[in-house]
């Protein structure tokens, strides 16, 4: 099992997807269905599958290996040293994830930013401890925040300012779930969950024979994630599904909730009136990153551009104070049909 010396706390805050499947124990009617769960990227991981033996040591070799290249918690990873200037090489993970965020950042209006890291670790939603930032120190830091600094050519990463750092939180979590769920594919292995951190992708069957149920959670403000309620839940298979919430990850200061969705233009944390968003998309790491953007928008913003983005489907839940009370559901088009919703108290 990997275990990472990673100092940030094991919930993934912000990232509300429960799985609320029944899982078995040896003595199940489908014995070859195995569960393996640890801890991986400063949060956990449970992989469900139907094979003929048991593969744990073959999916820790496959976390450890994108642990190396993505993860920010871990000082010897790639991009890490991408981030102390160690090298400027890349390898295909950190490929990977910089096109995705590269496009997200373009359709987003630059509100999805891999490079929001040091602001990110000032306001205390990165991978350092920060003691919430100044207006000043926010203006200092938002001179080295900016997708449009940063190139990749020939396989090089090159930043316009040395200071500048990437963070993977938004999206790094939603690539490992594709990344391992494309190796359990390789392997033959047909039925499968993947989740790591709360993101989800879902392949064939359960061991009961029908499609994964998986639950979203109502929007009760709880920063430790203790008190958690199951919302909704839908059918999931060849499909991922990601969630991001404030009402989860944030600071108080001067009595109020500071949330960890930041603006990159701003250096701020944004306050609009969606409490969360829950996407599913064909890949986890599109869904992480959207799940991240749309926070970033009214909900009129978010479910309008929603609509204009190919195999992307989102779910909102908005409202203001007291979440658990007072909130609302909004669905685009083609999100798929949800069931026994908890109504508003």
């Amino acid at each position: 099992m990997i275990l990472d010396n990673m100092k940030q706390k094991i919930y993934s805050a912000g990232l509300i997807i429960v799985m609320i499947v029944s899982l078995f124990a040896c003595n199940s009617a489908k014995p070859d269905y195995y569960k393996y769960q640890g801890y991986i990227q400063g949060t956990t991981f449970s992989v469900i599958y139907e094979h003929n033996k048991d593969i744990a040591p073959e999916i820790d070799s496959l976390l450890k290996t994108f642990n190396q290249s993505l993860n920010n918690y871990d000082s010897t990873s790639l991009i890490s040293r991408i981030n102390r200037n160690e090298t400027t090489n890349t390898d295909s993970l950190f490929e990977r994830m910089f096109f995705v965020a590269e496009e997200v950042w373009i359709e987003s209006d630059g509100r999805f930013d891999i490079t929001i890291a040091p602001l990110a670790n000032a306001w205390g939603f990165g991978y350092e401890t920060g003691n919430l930032p100044d207006s000043a120190m926010v203006d200092s830091l938002l001179q080295i925040i900016g997708f449009d600094k940063l190139q990749l050519k020939n396989h090089e990463i090159i930043k316009q300012d040395p200071r500048m750092e990437i963070i993977g939180n938004a999206i790094a979590q939603g690539l490992s779930v594709d990344y391992l769920a494309e190796k359990l594919s390789d392997l033959g292995i047909e039925n499968y969950l993947v989740e790591i951190g709360g993101e989800i992708y879902a392949q064939g069957i359960n061991h009961k024979g029908t499609t994964w149920n998986v639950g979203i959670d109502k929007p009760i403000q709880d920063s430790m994630a203790v008190h958690r309620e199951s919302l909704t839940q839908l059918s999931l298979s060849g499909k991922a599904i990601a969630t991001s919430g404030n009402y989860r990850k944030y600071h108080m200061q001067n009595g109020q909730a500071v949330g960890h969705a930041l603006n990159p233009k701003t250096g701020c944390s944004e306050k609009t009136d969606i409490l969360s968003t829950t996407v599913i998309h064909e890949t986890c790491v599109y869904a992480d990153a959207w799940a991240t953007a749309f926070m970033l928008m009214s909900s009129e913003q978010a479910l309008s551009l929603a609509e204009t983005l190919p195999g992307l489907e989102l779910m909102l839940i908005i409202g203001s104070e007291h979440p658990e009370k007072n909130y609302e559901i909004l669905y685009s088009s083609g999100f798929p049909e949800t069931k026994n919703v908890i109504e508003n108290e």
